[in-house]
């Protein structure tokens, strides 16, 4: 099969992360047959930095043109400036608007064979399976031709507590600024 990515490597150690998650698509893509086409853009400080802006345009159509988007960690000290005018969390926030996302699953899942590589103590952490959705982007998403198809997949109640269905949103902080 083959997959057109955006790649969005971002600032600080998102680039290095982008990088390791890019080893594991091609290393997934060599053994099952799929073909990763990676297209690089800029967003957040380094955008700021090359164009001015914290997304831009050729950008998010860039993104709108793949089928999914890997996203790397944006900000860092250099952008730190409450008072600037652009901030690398409005890249972030211009993404999630422009393909039309609002949700984000986090999965947790404890398997058996690591239950002794935390300090927790086992009968705690044993069984562990939940998910928390967040509202904010992070990492990897659908493209805006897949979003009304992922917004159908998003439950209105998702089980936090084994056997308990519970509705408990999150937020993002950093990204939650308007």
């Amino acid at each position: 099969m083959q997959f057109n990515l955006a790649v969005l490597p971002g600032d600080g150690i998102g680039p290095e992360v982008a990088g390791e998650a890019i080893k594991v698509l091609q290393a997934i893509g060599n053994r099952f047959e799929h073909n990763f086409n990676l297209h690089y853009g800029l967003i957040g400080g380094v955008a700021i930095d090359e164009e001015g802006t914290a997304l831009s345009p050729d950008t998010l159509k860039m993104c709108k043109n793949c089928d999914a988007v890997l996203l790397g960690a944006v900000g860092g000290p250099k952008w730190d400036d409450p008072q600037a005018k652009v901030r690398p969390e409005d890249g972030i926030l211009a993404l999630r608007k422009g393909l039309g996302l609002f949700a984000n699953l986090r999965p947790v899942k404890v398997f058996p064979m690591l239950i002794d590589s935390t300090n927790l103590k086992p009968g705690v952490i044993e069984g562990v399976d939940f998910s928390v959705r967040q509202y904010g982007v992070v990492f990897i998403f659908p493209s805006a031709a897949a979003s009304s198809a992922a917004r159908a997949a998003i439950p209105t109640k998702i089980p936090v507590v084994i056997g308990q269905p519970m509705e408990a949103p999150c937020f993002r902080a950093t990204i939650s600024r308007i």
